[in-house]
């Protein structure tokens, strides 16, 4: 949950896969964050701008208003 408490970013199973996804908590609008096939354990930032989540064994952040996704640290 963002530090505002107005969302929500979860895995959510695709296939066989996972994928990241952001849910609004003030009007239940739920989006796929693109990119984020395989992802898990998402983390949203304290300004609720970013989401870091595990990508095998990459740490990586995407913004949750879109945008392209980078890697922060590989294992």
């Amino acid at each position: 949950m963002s530090a505002a408490g107005d969302l929500v970013v979860y895995a959510a199973k695709q296939g066989e896969s996972t994928a990241l996804w952001y849910r609004s908590l003030r009007n239940a609008d739920t989006h796929p964050l693109a990119g984020t096939t395989g992802a898990n354990a998402p983390r949203i930032s304290p300004d609720g701008n970013w989401v870091a989540f595990l990508l095998g064994d990459q740490v990586m952040v995407v913004p949750i208003g879109g945008g392209s996704m980078r890697r922060l640290f590989e294992g």
